[in-house]
């Protein structure tokens, strides 16, 4: 996973850097008409990228990784001779298969879409159709496992590749001198660009991915100065309509052998476009504005590092990689001239927002939810932005700016509702297609089979994805907000419908066969039920007529400071804002978590199940990876009382622990509040209910929180009860108390005596005396 996250790094890093200079007049090879093509582009890279990691979830890396070494280790080249065979076996591997995609006829229809692009720039780099991934990425991991290579050296060339890729297919002039050296060795932009031409003899050329030796080799080689490039592209799909991504997706089946030349009507060569050049203000903002955010993002970058991990990690929120680029692609290149054309106004109010959202970020930090904190990152980037551009011009790109907040990885509050909507989907599916069924919370029963909605099910990877593309998409057609949300909730609805397809057609298709599914067979369903949604998305897009591009100035709006050369500080002044608080905050806490006790926070857990005769004697086990110590207490044949104190530093509660044993094997069937009273004492208990997969065994888990004599089932206010005890300096003991049954649970008023027997040793710390008592519980 960290080769995989650098991998994304270096693309982003270094076709954003590209993306930049290309934007810089000086720097272009040949100035670009904004077409629509990047939106096609960048469609067909997120498209391929969702297609490929649902298809193979491992890349090469990973398999050199997992497999044992092979023919180059046992014949004990040293290392750095290996990282060098391995880099010249890819490049080699590289230049035939690129090759024989240009030969083979079938796969040319995959890979004729990377060659239609009318012109050569950054994003041509990552212009291939999944078709083509999809034949490629198999091969090169069946390679890789075949020869054993170190996943050292493939990293390498993987790194290398994509550098190179980005280079060579980049709209940059370079000195002539620069790159006839360069091209002696390496695939310089001269000698790809040849391999993108209009003629047919020009693109049978030049097929080296990194290095020259190969074309050079084989007889291959063109060199860039004997030869003239009269277009880029196809001799055909190179009118207008050709470059929309619908089109473009469709373009493999669209070919047909020997396709006559059609009329050109797209010119590469545009040198009379005019372009907005960039204004002093506009310097001064760029300038300022991004003093703010380097100070802002140095400061809050363990909470960034943090947000980036849970992308990497989570499948529903892995769409949020493509939000920065998406929003510099917007205003850098989409509105870029109606943008440059306004003023924009240093604007005070950015500091109050700032202040804002270092408040929230203050209270989340105390309270420990990361939720919070991300938000405030986002209201931080927010800030900075009013300060540099002016509320007015911040409002208009509202819509625009608003893409942050996808950063967010808030979509978990739909879980729950998703998960009860997809029950009642099946209940309705169900009905109308008359199978036999019946529901007990989320497991549901359809003949013989049972079926439990577990989070993978309720559809959330689907409707977050859908609505971050039809938001994107929609910022481009739309200036209103309204029209751009509405699209963003017709995109969930359809990720709502995928959603249903997918689990339905499990269903039907089981109860056809007489057989059920397992989960690694659902991947073939997810695949289809994601070709649905993102086919009636670009279907959508597709049929939706796109406003003209304005944007109004505020020139009457301005905001006057006292001082000419203040104005421009304000960015300045919100990026020191959260230096100064933020930073001092995180010095403190980490001071704090230096010299806090290990029994801060504890967590209990009390079990039903296979049990011995009562111990007496107490050993705290220490368990360094998961930075805690655990005491397990053994009662009688009734009573498992466990312990797992968080060691300093890592103070937040882990609920890992709130699965059953064997995990793998069980599922949460059913959750909800139970109220349970004895005596004085009232407890709100959170019950799960488990089903273990492959036979009629349940579990119930019965689990709630203390903080002191508090006692909640809400996670939240837990959190809000341990932050307030900190900031206090107040020593009470807090955690959380489960009970474990197979079967049928007891009587609810039997565990709050339980509980509150338990939580008054562990508040005490007098165990022995507990050890005594327990057998009256």
């Amino acid at each position: 996973m960290v080769f995989e996250n650098l991998l994304v790094v270096t693309l982003f890093s270094i076709g954003g850097g590209i993306f930049l200079l290309e934007r810089v007049p000086l720097f272009q090879r040949q100035r670009i008409k904004r077409n629509g093509r990047w939106t096609t582009n960048l469609g067909i890279l997120v498209i391929g990228s969702i297609v490929l990691a649902l298809c193979f979830p491992v890349g090469p890396y990973a398999v050199a990784e997992m497999q044992p070494h092979g023919f180059l280790s046992s014949m004990e080249i040293p290392l750095g001779g290996q990282f060098v065979l391995v880099f010249l076996l890819l490049d080699f591997w590289r230049y035939w298969e690129h090759r024989i995609f240009h030969k083979v006829s079938l796969l040319w229809r995959a890979h004729l879409v990377h060659h239609s692009d009318t012109v050569i720039d950054v994003t041509t780099a990552e212009r291939h159709h999944p078709l083509e991934a999809l034949i490629t990425t198999p091969l090169a991991l069946m390679l890789v496992f075949a020869l054993g290579l170190p996943a050292e050296g493939v990293g390498i060339y993987l790194l290398a590749a994509i550098a190179s890729s980005l280079w060579v297919h980049s709209n940059l002039r370079f000195p002539g001198v620069f790159d006839s050296a360069l091209r002696i060795l390496v695939v310089t932009p001269a000698v790809h660009l040849i391999h993108h031409s209009s003629t047919q003899q020009q693109t049978d050329s030049n097929y080296g991915s990194i290095l020259t030796v190969w074309d050079r080799l084989f007889g291959t080689y063109i060199d860039p100065a004997n030869v003239h490039i009269p277009y880029f592209g196809l001799e055909y799909f190179h009118k207008t309509r050709d470059t929309t991504l619908f089109r473009t997706l469709l373009q493999p089946v669209l070919y047909r052998k020997n396709m006559p030349s059609s009329v050109r009507e797209i010119q590469p060569e545009l040198p009379s476009i005019k372009t907005t050049a960039l204004s002093y203000e506009w310097q001064q903002a760029l300038l300022y504005g991004g003093m703010g955010l380097v100070l802002a993002s140095l400061t809050m970058w363990p909470t960034f590092v943090s947000l980036v991990s849970l992308w990497s990690s989570s499948e529903p929120y892995q769409y949020a990689w493509l939000v920065l680029p998406f929003l510099i692609y917007a205003l850098g290149w989409h509105y870029r001239d109606e943008l440059l054309a306004l003023s924009p106004q240093a604007d005070p109010l950015g500091i109050a927002v700032t202040a804002g959202a270092i408040i929230l970020w203050l209270i989340a930090a105390v309270v420990q939810i990361n939720l919070g904190m991300y938000a405030a990152f986002v209201l931080v980037l927010q800030g900075i932005l009013i300060s540099v551009v002016g509320r007015h011009i911040w409002w208009q790109l509202f819509p625009l700016f608003a893409l942050l907040f996808f950063m967010i990885p808030s979509g978990d509050v739909l879980q729950l509702p998703l998960r009860i909507l997809t029950v009642m989907a099946i209940d309705w599916f169900a009905n109308i297609t008359n199978l036999p069924h019946s529901i007990d919370g989320f497991v549901i029963y359809i003949g013989a089979n049972r079926y439990v909605v577990i989070e993978a099910c309720s559809g959330l990877t689907f409707v977050m994805l859908a609505m971050f593309l039809a938001y994107s998409w929609g910022t481009l057609l739309y200036h209103s907000m309204s029209k751009v949300i509405s699209l963003a909730l017709l995109g969930g609805l359809l990720g709502i419908a995928a959603n249903v397809l997918r689990v339905n057609m499990i269903i039907w298709l089981d109860w056809i066969n007489g057989t059920q599914m397992s989960l690694a067979e659902h991947g073939d369903m997810q695949l289809i039920a994601l070709i649905f949604l993102l086919g009636a998305l670009f279907l959508t897009v597709y049929r939706l007529q796109p406003e003209v591009k304005t944007v109004k100035g505020h020139c009457s709006d301005k905001i006057q400071l006292s001082g000419q050369s203040m104005k421009g500080y304000v960015p300045v002044v919100s990026g020191l804002l959260v230096a100064c608080t933020i930073g001092l905050a995180q010095l403190i806490m980490s001071i704090s978590e230096a010299e806090s006790p290990s029994s801060s926070v504890e967590l209990a857990f009390v079990s039903a199940d296979n049990f011995s005769t009562a111990q007496s004697n107490i050993n705290w086990v220490v368990d360094e990876k998961s930075k805690t110590s655990t005491l397990n207490l053994v009662l009688d044949s009734e009573l498992e009382v466990m312990i797992v104190q968080a060691l300093p530093g890592n103070k937040k509660l882990s609920e890992s622990g709130l699965i059953p044993r064997g995990n793998h094997d069980w599922r949460e069937a059913n959750i909800a509040s139970r109220l349970a009273c004895w005596q004085e004492n009232c407890i709100n208990f959170m019950h799960t209910t488990w089903n273990r997969s492959g036979s009629d065994d349940v579990q119930h888990i019965f689990y709630a929180y203390h903080v002191g004599n508090y006692i909640t089932d809400s996670k939240l206010i837990y959190r809000v009860a341990t932050g307030w005890n900190r900031l206090t300096g107040a020593n009470q003991k807090a955690g959380l108390i489960s009970f474990f049954f197979a079967g049928k649970p007891p009587a609810l008023e039997k565990l709050v005596d339980a509980y509150m027997q338990i939580q008054t040793a562990h508040r005490q710390n007098n165990w022995d005396k507990w050890l005594i008592e327990s057998r009256d519980i």
